[in-house]
């Protein structure tokens, strides 16, 4: 609603901003890793990577309806789940696996549902 009326950078900021201050109190509550040299890479990559891609889905959303783009979000759980296993070593077990399927299969499904209509 908001992507053609504003600049992406704009949306791009009042969502890192808004997403901050929301989650900064589970953030002061949580037990804190060590501070060292890759925990600062990783939090760094993790922020540059979400901000990218949060300012590339505002700007897709300025071209395309957002009924086609948002099922493409969903794409960021392979992604996620692919950096949690090679950076962090940990693969999702058989539950999860199966919610992350159901998750795709609907954003796909409704992506295809949207394709259908428009033809």
């Amino acid at each position: 609603v908001l992507a053609p009326e504003f600049r992406p950078r704009l949306l791009l900021v009042s969502q890192l901003i808004i997403g901050a201050v929301v989650l900064l109190p589970f953030g002061l509550t949580s037990d804190w890793p060590v501070i060292d040299l890759m925990t600062i890479a990783l939090v760094t990559a993790s922020a540059l990577g979400s901000a990218i891609g949060n300012y590339l889905i505002v700007t897709a959303n300025r071209g395309a309806d957002a009924s086609v783009i948002a099922p493409l979000v969903y794409t960021q759980l392979i992604a996620a789940t692919a950096v949690g296993y090679l950076v962090f070593g940990d693969w999702p077990d058989i539950w999860v696996l199966t919610g992350l399927v159901v998750i795709l299969a609907s954003g796909l499904g409704t992506l295809w549902l949207v394709r259908e209509r428009t033809r």
